[in-house]
Formats: structure tokens, sequence, C-alpha cells
């Protein structure tokens, strides 16, 4: 009886060690999935924070296309709520002309397919067509089998407008080009090539005569001559400043300033006051350029548009800035000024956006200021 019970109480002590030991390796199982537990919960609820933190609508859908999340860029962008378009298909924001795209785009992520990118139309709650960039991609259960789909939706509508006004301006540039152009050629047709003509005539006559014509004729003719010269290389010498002012390389922008305002004044009977500041100086090759040509796009705005008599250029280099103004005392614009892009602007707003400035126009019935702001590096 005493050997059995030992060996029924050892039994009984292994047992109980075993179970003891099985109880443990739950325990720490147990601890483990907890662990996965709440690294998989904190993983998901940083993806969540992150999907309703984005710029981009996110929307997620089932296989049977129903939404199952709609993040707060979507609430923003289409005007839904989440609680309205949970269980909704996305047909709701789809045009009616898209439907068929919209169709073959799911069709395509069911089977696994990704879409990384595509422009397309969408509509708003308001009824507004909104452009939209879309990437979708298939969602996947462990296993790898699709379960349904999710779509990134960013709003490109700023892109779209500055993309139209950078073509609209890309082709009122061409025309202004073209217009210059032709000016430019009109100038030296009417004006230095008439000139030539009646210097041939002269030079011509006096080849003809050789010495048989009456001296003071032929004083006359050499002295027409070289005054037909002078005004030659007088107007090729402006034609060549207004291309490119060599004063602008020889002396720098102030010197190049004052003589072309000189000439505008006399040219046009407009009285200019320039004020430069003193603290301008040499300033890079084309900061100088671009003031130089905005003030000359500036005053021939005045000599065409405005009616103003007088107009004041002013200079100024202070606190990291350069600043222009030109102003006149005219009849000023109609409109929207924010709006304007003819009579030169979208050229001068074209030289001074790539150094980094900015250009702006006032105007009211006392008169009209163009105001470029550049900064000094």
């Amino acid at each position: 009886m005493e050997c059995g019970a030992t060996e029924t109480s050892n039994a009984s002590a292994g047992n109980a060690r075993a179970h003891a030991g099985r109880n443990a390796d739950l325990r720490d199982d147990y601890a483990d999935l907890e662990e996965q537990v709440r690294d998989r919960t904190a993983q998901l609820e940083h993806m969540a924070t992150i999907v309703e933190a984005s710029v981009d609508a996110i929307v997620s859908s089932d296989l049977a296309g129903a939404i199952v999340s709609w993040n707060k860029a979507a609430e923003t962008i289409f005007g839904y709520s989440a609680e309205e378009m949970i269980g909704q298909t996305s047909y709701v924001i789809t045009p009616p002309d898209r439907e068929e795209e919209a169709r073959k785009i799911k069709e395509r992520a069911r089977r696994g397919e990704r879409v990384e990118y595509l422009e397309t139309v969408r509509v708003a709650r308001s009824g507004e067509l909104i452009e939209v960039a879309m990437s979708i991609f298939p969602l996947r259960d462990a296993d790898g089998r699709v379960i349904g789909t999710s779509a990134v939706v960013r709003d490109i509508r700023e892109q779209k407008k500055a993309e139209r006004r950078l073509r609209a301006m890309s082709g009122r540039l061409l025309r202004l080009q073209d217009e210059e152009r032709r000016r430019f050629a009109r100038d030296l047709h009417d004006a230095t090539a008439q000139s030539l003509a009646a210097l041939s005539i002269n030079l011509a006559l006096l080849q003809k005569s050789g010495g048989s014509a009456p001296p003071e004729k032929r004083v006359a003719w050499v002295a027409d001559s070289v005054a037909l010269a002078e005004n030659i290389a007088r107007e090729l010498r402006t034609h060549a400043y207004l291309l490119h002012p060599p004063l602008l390389d020889e002396r720098g922008l102030p010197a190049a300033l004052r003589w072309f305002v000189e000439g505008f004044a006399a040219r046009s009977g407009i009285a200019v006051d320039l004020v430069i500041a003193p603290t301008i100086g040499r300033l890079r090759d084309q900061v100088e350029l671009t003031i130089f040509r905005v003030v000359q796009a500036s005053l021939s705005n005045v000599h065409r548009h405005a009616k103003s008599p007088t107009a004041q250029v002013r200079l100024d280099r202070a606190d990291g800035w350069i600043t222009l103004e030109v102003r006149d005392a005219g009849c000023g614009i109609s409109g929207d000024v924010n709006e304007l892009v003819g009579v030169g602007v979208a050229g001068m707003r074209e030289r001074v956006a790539p150094l980094g400035g900015t250009l702006t126009i006032e105007s009211n019935q006392s008169g009209t200021a163009v105001i470029a702001k550049i900064p000094d590096p």
C-alpha cells in the first residue's frame, strides 16, 4: 500500500507540474497575442490618423461597390458627409457621361490591377464639376483575395486653372512678341529704309553726274547725304538701345533709365519725374534688364492708354527688396485690375516672376500705378 500510494502521489505531482507548465505556456501565448493585437491596433489607428489627415480624398468600397470608408478630405472636396456616403456607391459623385469610365476602372481594380494616375471629372454635392486625379488599387485579405477597392482622389482644380492661365499667357506673349516684331519692322521700313533709299538716290546722282553737275548742286547732294547718313545712324542706335541698351552693361541701370526716360519724354511730350534711390548701385544683370523692360512697357502703356500728361518712375532698394513704381495721372483702368492681362501686363509679370518677384497694379480715377517688387539677395 505504501509503495502504491507513493507512485500515485508522484503521478499526481507530475500531472500538476505539466498542467502548470501548460497554463504558463497559455499565459505566454495569450500575452504574445495581446501584444500583437495592441501593435496591430496601434498600426491601424496610426493609418486611420494618416487617412483622416490627408488632403486627398481616400475612399474604400467593397466588392459590391458600396462605400465603406470616406475620410474628411472627401467630405471637404465633394460636400457629402461620411454618414451620407457609407453604403452608397461612388456613382453618386460620378457625372453621367463618366459612368462607363468609372465602371471600367472598378472592374480593373477588382481584377487586381492598379490605376496609378488618371485625370478625370467628378461632381460635388453642389453640382460643381471637379477636376480630379485618381489612383485606384485593389484591397486584399490575408490570403491575397481581392475584397474591395480603394481610391485616392486629389482635387486638381487649381492646378488645371494655373495650367490654363499659363497656356493663355504663353499665347498672349507670343502675340505680343509678334506685334513688337511687326512694329520694329514697320519702323525700319518707314524710317530707316526710306532714309537709305534717299541716300542711295543722292549717291547715284553724284556718280552719274561725275564732274559735270554745278558745284552748288554737288555740295547740296553731299550735304543731304551726310544728313541722311547721320539720321540713319541715329535711328539704328535707337533701335539697338531698345533691343538691349548698352548703357545697362557699361554704366548700370540708373544711367540707362535716365537715357530712356529723357528720350521718352522728348518723343511723347509726357513729363516724367524719375527718382532713383542712391542705394541702387549695380544689380544683377537679369534684375537690371527686367526693371528696364518693366519701365519701358509701363511708360508705353501710359503713352498709349492713360491719357496722362505726367508720369513718375521711382526706384528704391531697402529692407531686402528692390521696388519699382511707375505712376500716371490718367483715366485709370476699368474692370478688375487683378484680372488684367493685356497692354503688356502679361509680359511684365512673366519677366518678374522668375526672379521671385511680384507685379501688382493699382488703379482708380486718379491714375494707375504699376508696382514691381523683386527680392534683393
